[in-house]
Parts: C-alpha cells; sequence; structure tokens
C-alpha cells in the first residue's frame, strides 16, 4: 500500500510540474498559445483570418452610418426640405441625391460579405486542425 500510495504521489508531483506553466496565472497565456499554436496550420489563414475581422469590424459600424445618410438623402429630396439657414436640400430627385450613399452601401455590404464569411470559413478551418490534434 505503501507503494501505491509513494507511486501516486509521485504522479501527482509529476503533473503538477508538467501542468505548472499552464496552471500558473503569469504563464499559462504563452504556455497555451505555444502549445496550441503549434496546430494553427498554415499560419497564413489565421493572419488572414485576422485581417478579414478587421475590416469586417472597421466596415460594419459605418454601415450604420451609410444606412442613416441614404434615408436623410431621401426624405430631403423627397420633401424638398430646407436646412439650417432656410436654403432647400437636395435637388428634389431622391435617387440622384442619394446615389453616393447607396453605392457606398452596396460596396460596405459586399465588404462585409467577404469579411465575416472569408473570416468564418478560415477561422473554422483552424479550429478544426487544434481539434482534431488536441483529440
Amino acid at each position: 500500500m505503501d507503494k501505491a500510495n509513494a507511486d501516486l504521489q509521485a504522479y501527482e508531483d509529476q503533473v503538477a510540474k508538467d501542468m505548472d506553466a499552464i496552471i500558473n496565472i503569469k504563464t499559462s497565456a504563452k504556455a497555451i498559445a505555444a502549445r496550441i499554436g503549434v496546430w494553427e496550420t498554415p499560419k497564413v489563414n489565421f493572419y488572414f483570418a485576422l485581417i478579414l475581422v478587421m475590416c469586417f469590424s472597421v466596415v460594419a459600424p459605418c454601415y450604420g452610418l451609410f444606412i442613416m445618410k441614404t434615408m436623410n438623402e431621401l426624405n430631403a429630396a423627397d420633401t424638398n426640405a430646407t436646412d439650417y439657414t432656410g436654403a432647400i436640400q437636395g435637388s428634389g430627385e431622391p435617387l440622384e441625391d442619394a446615389l453616393l450613399w447607396i453605392l457606398l452601401m452596396v460596396a460596405g455590404s459586399i465588404l462585409m460579405l467577404i469579411g465575416k464569411g472569408g473570416s468564418m470559413i478560415l477561422l473554422s478551418r483552424i479550429s478544426e486542425n487544434v481539434i482534431t490534434e488536441v483529440r
């Protein structure tokens, strides 16, 4: 029985020693990144996905601005609204006045489609590699 307890204690000490880098809060992030980073293959997927996520995160908030400006231009042109000086705002042709913002909305939606879709595909491939190798 003493031999079994000694073997168990030796095993637990070895596990604690091996897991110290992961359990220790100061070194855990670096240790986990080093162990999982081996399976992030190819690395270009990660960096390209990161660029696409950044593209999406810049365009998505701007898309709300594009929608608001389009609606304002359509309303101002349709009603011949005046600005703060009393001058008529717009030419009276709603599509002509809002064309720039409509084109920006279309370009923004295409960029968001590419950014979100591409990043999800690439990040899912990376996670598949990590999960497969960890198992």
